[in-house]
This record gives C-alpha cells, structure tokens and sequence, in this order.
C-alpha cells in the first residue's frame, strides 16, 4: 500500500513511503548512491576488526527467546554516520541523541518480542533483502493480537515511533545471506 512520496535531503534521492501507520512508517530508498558505497565499504572493512559486541553476551535473557544464533553490532564512523543522517534526518522523528549501528544477523539470530521502552523511538535500514523462506522478518503488534510483518527490502527502514512491541524472526539456520542493517536508537529526553 502506497502512501505518497517524499523528496529526500539529499541531491536526486527520492524516498518513497510505503506504508504509514500511526506508530510504524516504512520508507523504500532511504540511502543515496553515494551513502550506500561509503557503507558498503566501511561494512566490509569492518568485518575484519575486533570491534563487535555480541548479543548473546550484552543483551537481556528475555531478548534471546526463540533465538539460537548471534547478532553482532558495532558503530558506524563519525563519517558515514553524518552520510546516514543526511539521508534520513527528514523521515525520522526528531532526537537530540541518536545511535547507529551495524548489526550483522547470523543464522538463527533474531530478536525475541520487546518494545524499546528504554528509547524514543528505534529504526532499521535494511543494507539486504531478506528471501521469503529464510526468515528474519521484521513483526510489530499494530494493537492487541494485531500483529503485522514486513519483509525486509533492500535499502528500505522501518522507524518505530512510538515504542510499539516488536520482533524479528529468526533468520534461518541454512539462509545463504546474513542480514546486514542499520540500527537507529533515539534516546530519551
């Protein structure tokens, strides 16, 4: 479902909002060309740097319910991570404190049903599509045993607005492709 268009911030980036509702909004082509390489690159090199955090080791038990792999996270450089903002700071609710990171979900990792009470509102670019059968969906309860899902897109973020309960499935055991994105956390006032 189709809800308009928005002119992104940055030169010839055309955002699409594709699904809007009063706590989740889903925008299609959020990072420009230019923002994608730098992440891309920067994403790669860092794969090879002892600077990831695990969630088996640094989240709460109740996020690991369900989940028997890892999502490993670190932060994005202070470069690439104004080359993000640039991008998104017109679709994201304004924050004076915000958090990005790359999180890296390996097979058999997701995120158990939460709802980031601890942040003003949460968001994921998504930096890979996600194949049908392979999990790593991304679920939101929309109100009381209303739950929707959205499969993951290429380049597409979900923003969070208001701390509405959320999971991600599993991705699964034989998924050929990790799931690479961009977590957004706004902390409180």
């Amino acid at each position: 479902m189709r809800e308009g268009s928005a002119q992104g911030e940055a030169a010839g980036l055309t955002t699409t909002i594709f699904f809007r509702r009063k706590y989740m909004e889903i925008f299609q082509q959020v990072l420009s060309q230019k923002t994608l390489d730098e992440v891309t690159t920067e994403l790669n090199d860092k794969i090879y740097e002892q600077c990831w955090r695990s969630s088996q080791l640094t989240w709460d038990s109740e996020l690991l319910i369900g989940n028997m792999g890892s999502v490993s996270m670190t932060e994005l450089s202070d470069t690439t991570y104004d080359l993000v903002m640039n991008d998104i700071a017109s679709k994201i609710p304004k924050a004076d404190d915000l958090i990005l990171q790359y999180f890296v979900w390996h097979p058999g990792a997701g995120i158990a049903m939460h709802n980031d009470e601890s942040y003003a509102f949460g968001g994921t670019i998504y930096l890979t599509s996600i194949e049908v059968n392979y999990g790593g969906f991304f679920i939101w309860e929309e109100s009381t045993d209303d739950y929707r899902i959205y499969v993951p897109e290429f380049n597409s973020m979900v923003i969070n607005k208001e701390q509405k309960r959320h999971m991600v499935v599993p991705v699964s055991l034989d998924s050929k492709i990790k799931r690479y994105t961009i977590q957004i956390f706004a902390a409180k006032s």
